[in-house]
Parts: C-alpha cells; structure tokens; sequence
C-alpha cells in the first residue's frame, strides 16, 4: 500500500519509442539448455519467428552436459550458434563460458522452456535508448492449468509484476526473473559459483554500479505452471535462500 502511494506522488512513466529498424542494436539471445529434447524445437522455431531483423538477432544455445537429443536437434538449425562441451558444470559455468565469445551490446537471456512473444526484443531494447539503464527485467506468465498449484503460482507472478512495474516508476527494479531479461553486454559480470538464484544476483550487481533495471510487461515470457504444490515449494524456498544469499 506504501509503495503503491509513493507511486501515485512521486512515479514517472518511463515511455519509450520503438527504435526504426535501421536503428535497432544487435542483439545476443542467449540459451541454457540441459536435456531440453522435449522443448529445443519449439524454443528455436519461437526464436526465429520474433520481430526483429535476423541479421541483427544472434542465437548462442549452451548445452553442456546434456547426453539426450538436445544438442543434435539443435544442429539441424544453421542460424543458431551452438556450444557444447560433454561435461556438465552447472548453468552459470554453461552460460560463463558463451559470454567470451558474444560481442554484440545486448545480451538477452531466455529459458529453454519459456516462449516469447513476438515483439518481445524490440520492446526490451527500447529501454537502452537511456543511458542511465543497464539491464531490462521482462514479464513472466505462467500457463493456467485448472489445478491449485498453477492458480497460486499465477496470482504470485502477477503481484510481483505489479511490484516491478512500481519500482520501476519510482527509479528501478533490483532483480529480474530468469525466464526472460537483457543486459548491456560490457555490464556482464559472472556470479560466484555457488550463486542460487544468479538472474537476480547479475541483475542486483548492475543496479548496484548506479545503472536502472527496467521493466518491460510487453516483453513476455510464456511457460508451465510446476508440476505440483510440492515442486512449486521447492522452487520458493531456493528463490527465498538465493535471496537472502545475495543480500548477506
């Protein structure tokens, strides 16, 4: 209620114009993929098709450690640039080791499993036209499935959109969910390896270097409810210990 009063007094609304497509940045779209055989070819064909020019959207796919299908459908795409290594280390070793070879301005992160709308890209980089942002949190949505598990978690990630949104008009957003968030590239910095929640932690370091973290509802991540109540717990207390890891 405070936040919400504080908004309406002191709030401002941050609107940006879509950049011509003459002027749009090169953009790195970046996928941590472990034994994702079930979702890899839904997940590439939801990149090709967003609106963006291709010659300026780059796919990097990590897919280390996974000895299913994974990699080998992947390579079936020429337009996606895929790196894989037998061994498994972790997703932040996975994505570290991607970040050395990207050049692009803009780095944005996506879950193999989540898809984005189409006009997800053009809607987060509209926010870099200011100099004072660093980083662009998107929107999660989860699918609504007629079970208790998915209907709270849906509730959940509305009032925490609702929360982002007041940040950011009050000046910005510390933490971004992992299922969809940009980044200046040369803003990059790798999280300590025991990091639990590292979208949050990369996001937070980049606030804490002065720069604003963006919100963008426009920019939609799209995916499952967990499986239960039981997994959806899980989730939240990792989410909870992440947290208090990263503040401590």
């Amino acid at each position: 209620i405070v936040l919400g009063l504080l908004v309406k007094l002191k709030g401002k609304k941050n609107n940006y114009d879509i950049y011509p497509d003459e002027h749009l940045p090169e953009v790195a779209m970046v996928v941590a993929a472990f034994n994702e055989q079930d979702y890899i070819i839904a997940k590439i064909e939801n990149c090709l098709k967003l609106n963006y020019p291709q010659e300026k959207l780059h796919l990097y796919f990590v897919t280390d450690g996974s000895d299913d299908l994974t990699s080998k459908i992947i390579a079936l795409f020429p337009q996606v640039k895929i790196f894989h290594q037998p061994a498994r280390q972790g997703k932040l070793a996975a994505v570290d080791r991607v970040m050395k070879f990207i050049k692009e301005p803009v780095t944005i992160y996506t879950d193999a499993n989540a898809m984005i709308n189409a006009e997800a890209v053009r809607n987060m980089v509209r926010h870099f036209q200011n100099e004072a942002v660093g980083a662009v949190a998107g929107e999660k949505c989860v699918i609504a499935e007629d079970d208790a598990a998915s209907t709270g978690e849906g509730i959940y990630w509305k009032y925490e959109s609702t929360l982002k949104k007041w940040d950011y008009q009050l000046h910005t957003v510390v933490g971004a969910a992992g299922e969809l968030f940009a980044i200046r590239t040369r803003l990059y910095e790798k999280p300590e390896p025991d990091t639990l929640i590292e979208d949050f932690v990369m996001t937070m370091k980049i606030a804490t270097q002065g720069y604003r973290v963006a919100y963008e509802p426009e920019a939609k991540a799209m995916e499952s409810s967990s499986e239960s109540l039981e997994e959806e717990m899980k989730r939240k207390v990792r989410i909870a210990a992440g947290g208090l890891q990263a503040v401590w």
